[in-house]
C-alpha cells in the first residue's frame, strides 16, 4: 500500500510522519524504515525506527533512489513499513518523476507486503490523478 501526505510547506506532514513512524514501532512485530533528505529529524525518532539520511548516499535519479530502495528491503526482509519525506526533495518536483517512481513502488509494495508513506509538499489539488489516488 500507498499514501501520500501532501500539503503545502510548514503544515506538519514531517510532525505528522514521525508520530506514524514511533506510533508503529511500537505495534508491528517488523522493521520500520525512515527515509529523509538531512538528519533534522534523526532525533526525533524513536531509536527503533531505522533512519536513512539521504545525503550520506549521493542518489541522483529515480533510478538510482529505487535501487536504493531494492538494496534497503534485499538487506532487511522484515521491513514492514518505509517512510519517506520530502519526496519532491529528494526526485525533483517533475511529477512524471514521481509517476515513475509510485509506479515502480506499487509493485514493491505488493511483492514484499511493505507499506510506503510518503510527504509531498505542493498543493494536494494540482497533482495528477496518478499521484492524488494515493493521498490520505
Amino acid at each position: 500500500m500507498i499514501s501520500i501526505i501532501a500539503s503545502g510547506k510548514g503544515t506538519g506532514k514531517t510532525k505528522k510522519i514521525i508520530d506514524m513512524a514511533n506510533a508503529d514501532i511500537k505495534t508491528i512485530e517488523g522493521n520500520v524504515v525512515y527515509i529523509d533528505d538531512d538528519n533534522r529529524h534523526m532525533y526525533d525518532l524513536n531509536h527503533g525506527v531505522r533512519f536513512v539520511n539521504l545525503e550520506e548516499f549521493p542518489v541522483q535519479t529515480t533510478e538510482e533512489f529505487i535501487g536504493f530502495i531494492y538494496g534497503i528491503i534485499a538487506n532487511n526482509y522484515d521491513i514492514e513499513k518505509i517512510y519517506i519525506d520530502g519526496l519532491y526533495n529528494i526526485m525533483g518536483s517533475e511529477n512524471e518523476n514521481v509517476i515513475n517512481f509510485i509506479d515502480r513502488i506499487e509493485w514493491l509494495a505488493k511483492k514484499h507486503s511493505i507499506e510506503f508513506v510518503m510527504t509531498l509538499s505542493c498543493n494536494p489539488e494540482l497533482l495528477p490523478e496518478k499521484i492524488k489516488k494515493h493521498a490520505i
